[in-house]
């Protein structure tokens, strides 16, 4: 009979255990929710300095601040929410939360742009794939949906009132092509600045007035004036075909690409003249590249860049000297991705490995002076 009054109680203070265990457990599941829910709405002590005009996707960066994104996973147990997205203010070492997917499994891609106080990206249910949902963002975490047609890809930018994006799609004669489009974040109002054969439009830039376009069937510059409506295609120097195009002066832009020998190439191109000079050559051959990242600047008289061998480099525009300044050694290795981004005073690389992320932050001379471990 006691041991049956025994094995009752002990089996009642089991449940009652157990019980409690739960209770906890759902206790700092509902805690963690709340937190993640308001945690994006607190205030944020940002004060941004130097701001964009426009931003492209792929550089994350704006005045002394830079985005990332950590993903919630199974070691951020009780409770599994989506990714979140961050923005880390370099010179206080601090990091503000701007979203957070509100489901499991939802993603943040890994391209992305800032401007002002609006970030534009690409957010929802990743499953291994880029997510689809095209968001545009405020620093207070309030966000929408913008462009949700499904024919929009490849490269986007965004400035303080409007979007711009490459389009595929199809005539009334059901003839497919490319545009470059403009629409008005406010009125949706939707404009077409662009229109050339399917697949055509690689990339774009706008610097001023001006719309920079790579025709890559036609391997063809378009200059559109914004202004004055006014095209003009533009035949490159020594057969060079552009990978990215970079604004010196409001007429000269500075172009990467390889050219006719498969030689890669750094140029200086003014618009008005048609003329170039070759700055420096980064890389001869194309065998066996893997080109990482392909975002640059140009600063202070000198560009910023990819080598073709992942190692970033410094060039001189106007001696062509070139140096090392972050060796692809120094992110780590093995990398599966990268993200760079130039601050005013700060390279931010978000480098992507097969398991984790790490956010380095190196000066503009090379040296590392923050180094952050991401999911």
């Amino acid at each position: 009979m006691k041991k049956n009054m025994v094995g009752k109680v002990s089996k009642e203070q089991t449940m009652k255990v157990t019980k409690l265990i739960l209770k906890i457990i759902i206790g700092l599941v509902i805690l963690q929710m709340i937190y993640l829910l308001l945690a994006e709405k607190l205030p944020k002590d940002i004060s941004l300095g130097e701001t964009k005009e426009i931003g492209r996707m792929g550089d994350h960066a704006q005045g002394n601040y830079v985005l990332y994104t950590n993903r919630n996973t199974i070691l951020n147990a009780p409770f599994v929410f989506g990714a979140r997205l961050y923005l880390y203010d370099i010179e206080k070492d601090k990091s503000y939360l701007i979203k957070n997917q509100k489901l499991p499994f939802q993603d943040w891609g890994s391209e992305m742009c800032f401007v002002g106080n609006r970030i534009l990206a690409y957010g929802g249910a990743g499953m291994g794939n880029p997510p689809s949902d095209v968001l545009l963002l405020l620093l207070t975490g309030k966000s929408r949906e913008i462009l949700q047609d499904s024919s929009v890809y490849g490269m986007m930018a965004l400035t303080e009132d409007e979007v711009y994006y490459t389009v595929n799609a199809t005539t009334t004669s059901q003839k497919w092509h490319d545009t470059v489009t403009k629409t008005k974040l406010e009125t949706g109002e939707k404009e077409i600045l662009l229109q050339r054969s399917k697949y055509a439009f690689e990339s774009f830039y706008i610097y001023g007035n001006n719309l920079l376009a790579i025709d890559k069937n036609e391997n063809k510059l378009i200059v559109k004036n914004l202004s004055t409506g006014k095209e003009s295609e533009d035949e490159f120097y020594e057969g060079l075909y552009p990978v990215q195009i970079l604004e010196k002066t409001n007429q000269t832009v500075i172009i990467i690409g390889l050219d006719e020998k498969e030689v890669w190439k750094a140029v200086e191109y003014n618009l008005e003249s048609k003329q170039g000079r070759e700055i420096t050559t980064l890389r001869s051959g194309r065998d066996d590249i893997y080109y990482l990242w392909d975002n640059s600047t140009y600063k202070d008289g000198c560009l910023y860049c990819n080598d073709v061998n992942d190692n970033l480099v410094r060039v001189d525009v106007d001696t062509g000297k070139r140096k090392i300044i972050v060796e692809a050694s120094q992110m780590g290795g093995d990398m599966s991705d990268c993200v760079v981004s130039y601050c005013t005073d700060y390279i931010a690389i978000e480098a992507y490995y097969e398991h984790i992320k790490k956010l380095l932050i190196f000066d503009y001379d090379g040296k590392l002076v923050k180094k952050m471990g991401l999911l």
